[in-house]
């Protein structure tokens, strides 16, 4: 991206077969420190299943659920990332869940016009 090229890839979406083309998404760090928001990009296709992302369960067989996003911003968590606490402790931001342990979870619009003015200041 900092060479001004296009990056595209796919992203667990865990059980949500809801994302369309277009829809707007934020990706968020979970697991270990810093955690929070560390991307943003647009759907460009629609879930779809493939081997799973764990080589193990792929071996077994298992499947997974994909979508295919175009990023528009795409941070180094250890350098800078929108903080999961700065999330949860904000008025509006923290009307959101941010907690989850699945993929493709759905912000509520109010908190998404927030998300996005202060996305733009990273």
């Amino acid at each position: 991206m900092a060479a001004g090229e296009i990056v595209t890839s796919r992203w667990g979406c865990g059980r949500n077969k809801h994302i369309q083309p277009g829809d707007r998404l934020f990706m968020l760090k979970q697991g270990t420190e810093p955690r929070g928001i560390f991307a943003s990009g647009t759907a460009v296709s629609h879930p779809f299943a493939a081997p799973h992302w764990d080589e193990e369960k792929a071996a077994l067989g298992v499947h997974t659920n994909y979508v295919k996003l175009q990023y528009d911003t795409l941070l180094i968590p250890e350098e800078l990332i929108l903080p999961r606490d700065l999330l949860k402790g904000h008025p509006i931001l923290g009307r959101q869940y941010w907690d989850t342990q699945v993929s493709g979870t759905a912000v509520k619009q109010a908190v998404l016009v927030e998300l996005e003015k202060i996305w733009q200041t990273i």
